[in-house]
């Protein structure tokens, strides 16, 4: 019983950014997508943030050099 007492002072928000980070990229990758088809668009903001900010922490990845060379640009 006191855990839903707490769990009733936390937003709602805050619960599901929780819960989004405990969860795989692949299942939030393909959440959003269903977001996307059925409009929750709010719930799919969440979901894209989470992602966001799981490649923004992500390390960059090294470039091989002999890669790089045959890139036209």
């Amino acid at each position: 019983m006191a855990s839903s007492l707490v769990r009733s002072h936390v937003h709602p928000h805050a619960h599901r950014r929780l819960w989004l980070k405990g969860s795989s990229s692949w299942f939030l990758l393909s959440l959003s997508e269903a977001c996307c088809a059925h409009s929750l668009h709010r719930l799919g903001e969440l979901v894209d943030q989470e992602l966001f900010d799981r490649q923004a922490a992500a390390p960059a990845v090294a470039i091989d050099p002999e890669m790089e060379k045959l890139i036209p640009y």
